[in-house]
């Protein structure tokens, strides 16, 4: 064998050096790989130095839910303090509804008192429910006594059964109404529920009268409801005609002995034929 390499020698060694070749660069990519996996020292340290200054600075801006949550807790606040508000001027305003309602009907109740409206009322009831069973003659007399006072009985429909109202129509002064009433018993004690009403059926007034033994007066009188108008004039304008009518008819009365004083006692006259009392 000589020292010369030969053909096969060479195409050995060839071989030999492409496998280590392959070798090292296998061995090169999986060092690299690793390296840029793992982080270096310093971007570690600046990682925590960028943590360190989030904690020590300014809040980061709130995430998307975050500000949901917070546009809703305002708008249900701003939403509760309007109620809040709404309710409080609503109970100012009734309040002040209230009083003024009050003294309205405090106004209203005295000035049916003060006029007798439940008086008037009742001697109405009380002078027409027997105007049906009267004789001609005498609705005749009761006729020309109501238009005294600028009444004028029309009918007068009497209850059939306790739970019946009697029902009484009339005019005042050319105008149309109506009295139902109705006679109640409450623990022994009795008193009549008055209404009046229009022609058209509205209802004007509701009183509740207790008469006393005489039932010329009351001893206890209630105003449930009253609707003031025109017509309410019309009764304070009938309750000082039948004043004045009451007080004539007593003025009258107490005045007849006079009109028997006349009568037996006569001035005479001389020389003319003498009167005596029977004449």
């Amino acid at each position: 064998m000589t020292g010369t390499l030969t053909e096969t020698d060479y195409t050995v060694m060839l071989v030999l050096l492409l496998l280590l070749s392959a070798v090292g660069l296998v061995w090169l990519g999986a060092f690299l790989q690793k390296r840029n996996e793992r982080p270096s020292g310093e971007s570690i340290k600046a990682e925590k130095s960028a943590n360190n200054g989030a904690s020590s600075g300014p809040p980061l801006p709130p995430t998307s839910a975050e500000q949901i949550v917070k546009r809703m807790e305002q708008h249900l606040s701003d939403l509760q303090r309007q109620l809040n508000m709404d309710l409080a001027q609503l109970q100012a305003s009734m309040k002040a509804d209230r009083a003024d309602t009050e003294r309205h009907v405090v106004r209203v109740r005295e000035m049916a008192s003060e006029h007798k409206l439940s008086l008037t009322l009742f001697e109405l009831f009380e002078s027409l429910k027997t105007l049906p069973k009267k004789t001609q003659d005498a609705q005749a007399i009761d006729r020309a006594w109501h238009g005294q006072v600028g009444i004028e009985p029309d009918d007068v429909l009497l209850p059939s059964e306790d739970s019946d109202p009697w029902k009484i129509y009339f005019k005042l002064e050319g105008i149309w109404y109506l009295l139902r009433v109705l006679e109640r018993k409450y623990s022994r004690i009795d008193y009549y529920e008055i209404s009046l009403h229009d022609e058209d059926g509205r209802l004007l007034a509701e009183v509740r009268a207790r008469p006393d033994a005489s039932r010329a007066k009351l001893d206890k009188e209630f105003v449930s409801s009253l609707h003031v108008g025109p017509w309410l004039s019309e009764f304070i304008a009938l309750r000082l005609r039948m004043d004045h009518r009451l007080q004539r008819t007593l003025m009258e009365a107490a005045s007849r002995d006079v009109d028997a004083m006349k009568r037996s006692f006569r001035i005479l006259q001389v020389g003319k034929k003498v009167e005596t009392a029977s004449d």
